[in-house]
């Protein structure tokens, strides 16, 4: 009996340690260090690791598509989109299309995806660990650019390069691999009395081919550069000259890699290639930005300043708070100005400093007072006049107070900056921008008419940086921050109505966090939109929701890639419904805020 009890347990033992063993066998996936699971078990296929395609996606913040109709599931964010057939090895990152050795399959029911290869597309880091099979994902830290060393004019003659024919090495993960290319990890400018360099710098490779061209209505200049990867941390600089508007820059195609640097010019100018001290160097003639003079006069109704240069400005106005203060800066421009003593109606003194890469004019100025534009030539013209007056509410019982919150309305785009277009039968009949800021400034009238507190980044049709639209909130001390935007998509097929926030906590110092509030304005939103539900969207990428000190959140009106959508936003009526129910939104944010705030 003894021999037989000692069997048994025995028994029991080995059959525990094989449970043990088979459980240690199964595949485990961890982003960040967090592990994360399904109701689906992932496996391997062909030597690639298949998940649940919402198992990783929605843990990233990615939204997903499925297209039924054509077998497709497509996963975006605001700058990548990749787009998988079913049992169809070539996908698409953007527009290139990319062999994979394992292709996206249903299997029982359910869309797998290999996990290696999305998450690198979305720019992750992915290792695996035999051991304990283990999927390790995880955001890279970014790299800090060496400070580039002092350089003098080339000397180099004009040389155009065919682009390079040689394919990069295969990579069948289709990511964005830096180990047979250039990578690209600084972009800027420096100038002398005619000319401006662009100056490119390289962490590995030598830029040896590329391609230009020359572009018409609105006149650009465009340089491609094959086997190039771009590690920068800005995509745009700002140029205040005679010749040239602005400088952007992107990753163009992923597989085979190339970096597209276009060149947005005020007029025709002579543009030289050649290398400068190790830098690849792009010269450009130019006339450099000064502001030679500022004036300024009390007129009966407002006060006029005029800022006069010897070229067309390029101007980034926008305002801070306490003090009040409207701000221009003025990108790659110098000042020859002397000093200014002005009080005015409105205004209560201008300052100017010139920093290194720019010139900025501050006019302090009676609290929310207006200001316009316009640039006529040379001179750059600014009109203050005074504050809009706000209807003073009749006090409703048991109200709470509208006036104890600072709400910031964010209508995003503007000037340069049109956003998304809004195309029917090959024209383009509406701009986001245009969109976006009617139904800001709807809902900005609402507000004020019922007497909360409420300013807007821009209320005109003006650029405003994302780091400066964080900044005017912030320096307002702002309780709450909403962005208003419109959506696309390149398959048109995709439509609704979405919210997206940075962070399921509070941010530091307050008492609720962009998803609770995120979650009151999508209920309201989408009555106003009529539109299909997509429900929330976590993406700390934002900037101007991950950068502002309060609350914030960033709404998606409607796809105006969808005809159905577009045709909703080409109607006036839909924008005021749309913008009643973002203010009936952020009243109703604004009572949780003050509900949290009296029970903390």
């Amino acid at each position: 009996m003894k021999k037989l009890t000692v069997f048994f347990l025995a028994l029991i033992l080995l059959l525990q340690t094989a449970v043990a063993v088979v459980a240690d066998d199964s595949i485990k996936i961890y982003l960040e260090g967090n592990r994360i699971t399904s109701d689906v078990e992932p496996y391997i296929e062909n030597s690639r690791t298949m998940v649940p395609v919402r198992m990783i996606t929605e843990k990233m913040g990615y939204d997903v598509l499925w297209n039924p109709a054509n077998r497709k599931v497509t996963i975006y964010s605001p700058n990548r989109r990749v787009v998988l057939t079913i049992d169809n090895e070539i996908a698409y990152v953007g527009d290139m299309p990319v062999i994979m050795d394992t292709p996206a399959l249903i299997r029982n029911d359910r869309t797998f995806v290999p996990i290696r290869f999305v998450s690198e597309n979305f720019g992750y880091d992915v290792d695996w660990d035999d051991d304990t099979r283990s999927v390790l994902i995880t955001m890279p830290s970014p790299t800090p650019s060496p400070t580039p060393s002092p350089t003098v004019k080339p000397t180099a003659a004009p040389v155009i390069k065919p682009v390079s024919t040689q394919s990069p090495g295969k990579n069948t993960e289709g990511t964005l691999t830096t180990e047979d290319d250039i990578t690209i990890n600084k972009i800027f400018t420096e100038r002398t009395a005619n000319q401006l360099y662009l100056k490119i710098q390289t962490k590995t490779g030598k830029i040896e081919s590329y391609q230009t061209m020359k572009l018409e209505n609105p006149l650009r200049y465009v340089v491609d550069i094959p086997d190039a990867v771009l590690q920068t941390d800005i995509n745009e600089l700002k140029v205040g000259s005679e010749y040239i508007s602005k400088i952007r820059f992107s990753q163009f195609t992923v597989q085979p890699n190339s970096v597209r640097i276009v060149v947005d010019l005020n007029k025709e100018t002579k543009v030289n290639f050649g290398y400068d001290n190790g830098f690849f160097s792009i010269s450009l003639t130019d006339s450099p930005s000064m502001v030679k003079k500022i004036s300024a006069s009390k007129q009966a109704d407002d006060d006029e300043i005029i800022i006069s240069s010897n070229t067309v400005l390029s101007a980034d106005p926008f305002v801070l708070y306490n003090p009040y203060r409207i701000v221009i800066d003025f990108y790659n421009t110098g000042c020859t100005a002397d000093n200014l003593h002005f009080q005015g109606n409105y205004v209560e003194k201008i300052q100017f400093y010139e920093h290194t890469d720019k010139t900025r004019v501050t006019i302090t100025a009676k609290e929310d007072a207006r200001y316009t534009y316009r640039a006529d030539g040379t001179s750059f013209i600014v009109t203050v006049t005074e504050p809009k007056l706000i209807p003073t509410p009749i006090p409703e019982e048991d109200s709470v107070s509208k006036t104890e919150k600072l709400i910031v309305l964010d209508p995003g785009h503007g000037g340069t900056e049109p956003g998304t277009l809004g195309i029917v039968d090959g024209e383009i009949v509406v701009k986001e921008k245009e969109l976006n800021l009617a139904i800001s400034n709807h809902v900005l009238k609402i507000l004020q008419n019922k007497g909360y507190r409420v300013i807007a980044t821009r209320t005109t049709d003006t650029y405003v940086g994302l780091t400066t639209r964080a900044d005017i909130a912030n320096s307002a001390n702002a309780d709450l921050f909403v962005s208003i935007h419109n959506n696309s998509f390149e398959d048109s097929s995709a439509k609704g109505t979405l919210t997206m926030y940075a962070y399921d906590d509070p941010k530091e110092g307050m008492n609720i966090s962009g998803k609770t509030i995120a979650n009151i304005m999508q209920k309201e939103l989408v009555k106003g939109t009529e539109g299909y539900d997509r429900g929330l969207l976590k993406n700390p990428q934002i900037v101007v929701i991950r950068k502002t000190q309060m609350p914030a959140i960033l709404v998606e009106c409607l796809f105006m890639s969808n005809p159905a959508d577009l045709e909703k936003l080409l109607q006036e009526e839909r924008i005021e419904k749309i913008a009643e129910h973002i203010a009936i939104g952020i009243e109703k944010i604004y009572a949780k805020m003050i509900a949290v705030d009296q029970a903390s």
